[in-house]
């Protein structure tokens, strides 16, 4: 009966020693990591082995500062600013022909245009041939007809070898508004930027 108290006060006496040493080593890992610095350069330095538990789920989490929150259709950029599609679109008829179609309500149309040369002011058998509607006579040396207008042709080849007309491309319709453009098309459209306000 002796002998079990006694084993008994041992394992108490061996259980309160090592809560002290738990504790003596919290302390020296808090002192190390957060103590000033002595005399020697070197800060108090914890038993070897010393380790701390830490739950981080009772840590809160902090939120970063000066984050961007810009959308597609204008939002909060960074430092706050919200960002639009601003500035005065070009009109369709300013825009060359190489703009005319990226611009958003714009077209590209072409026509022969012109004043076809008349069948009576070709001299000479090539000419009078080259002339749509027009005729070569052996007999009399002369060309006669009636010339097609200018707008009968439909493509350039043969709008050009009929003298007097010329092809036109012109730029046709109404530039859709800065404000209606989405950021991801502002720029494309002539006349467009983004901005943030």
């Amino acid at each position: 009966m002796s002998t079990s108290r006694a084993g008994g006060a041992v394992a108490i006496t061996r259980a309160r020693a090592e809560t002290r040493w738990v504790r003596i080593a919290i302390v020296a890992v808090l002192a190390g990591c957060g103590g000033e610095s002595s005399g020697s350069g070197e800060g108090p330095k914890g038993p070897p082995g010393g380790m701390l538990d830490v739950d981080l789920d009772q840590i809160p989490a902090v939120p970063l500062k000066g984050g961007a929150g810009g959308t597609s259709t204008g939002g909060a950029g960074a430092g706050g600013g919200t960002s639009v599609c601003a500035g005065y679109a070009t009109s369709c008829a300013a825009l060359p022909g190489s703009l005319c179609n990226l611009s958003q309500g714009c077209s590209q149309t072409s026509k022969c245009s012109g004043v076809s040369s008349s069948c009576y002011s070709q001299f000479d058998s090539y000419s009078c041939g080259s002339q749509e509607g027009c005729y070569w006579s052996s007999s009399s040396k002369s060309c006669s007809g009636s010339s097609w207008s200018c707008s009968s042709f439909f493509s350039q080849v043969s709008c050009i070898d009929q003298e007097g007309c010329h092809w036109d491309t012109t730029c046709q319709g109404s530039a859709t508004p800065c404000s209606l453009m989405s950021l991801t098309y502002c720029s494309s459209q002539p006349g467009c930027s983004v901005v943030t306000k």
